[in-house]
């Protein structure tokens, strides 16, 4: 629509061609309404846990932004541990086994489970596209959970107002109901998301 109206304004192509990106540039997603603070936020832990500024979150990254500066990534192997490895497959294959039976599992690792969720390509890192796309839902899940605690807490002030039996015993349902919405919210919170909450404080 822009470019047409650029033509319009007989401005020659090659400038069109100049401006284009520009325009590009302004029609990227905007981020969900009221998530503002808490995509920049995720953005600023994006930027702090990227070491070698290249846009992308390899799993050396990831394990440190997640478990620490001396974290090794998740599948890291020392050169003794690659030989045994090697070992232990050359006697799977004598036994007749499937090599595959015998895959470790990671799960115990946020940073395993970040990139098996984030990484929507499977090139075993995350790029800033993959990134933003996943922190707007997620920015959206924080706001919720921040309203909520907001809920309870003016519910805990009313409570601590009330001045009636009645008003009491109304005001502890409506607190006991907010306590209740705060839990499932919790719930649903996977460990990878409270390690990057974790992670977040840190920067």
């Amino acid at each position: 629509m822009r470019c047409k109206a650029l033509l319009g304004l007989g401005l020659p192509a090659f400038l069109l061609a100049a401006f284009t990106p520009a325009l590009a540039d302004n029609t990227k997603k905007a981020d969900p309404p009221g998530t503002g603070p808490y995509m920049t936020q995720l953005r600023a832990w994006f930027k702090a846990a990227d070491l070698d500024s290249d846009g992308y979150l390899d799993k050396a990254e990831l394990a440190k932004a997640f478990r620490g500066p001396k974290a090794k990534p998740y599948d890291f192997k020392k050169d003794d541990d690659k030989d045994k490895d090697a070992d232990k497959k050359d006697s799977v294959k004598d036994k007749g086994k499937d090599a595959s039976q015998s895959k470790p599992d990671y799960d115990d690792y946020p940073d395993y489970q970040f990139l098996k969720l984030v990484d929507t390509d499977k090139d075993e890192k995350v790029s800033k596209d993959e990134f933003e796309t996943w922190a707007r839902e997620y920015a959206v899940e924080l706001k919720q959970l921040d309203d909520q605690a907001k809920k309870i807490l003016a519910a805990e002030q009313r409570l601590a107002a009330a001045t009636t039996k009645a008003e009491i015993h109304q005001l502890q349902k409506e607190l006991k109901a907010e306590q209740a919405a705060m839990s499932k919210l919790n719930k649903n919170e996977k460990a990878y998301a409270k390690a990057l909450q974790n992670a977040m404080k840190k920067h």
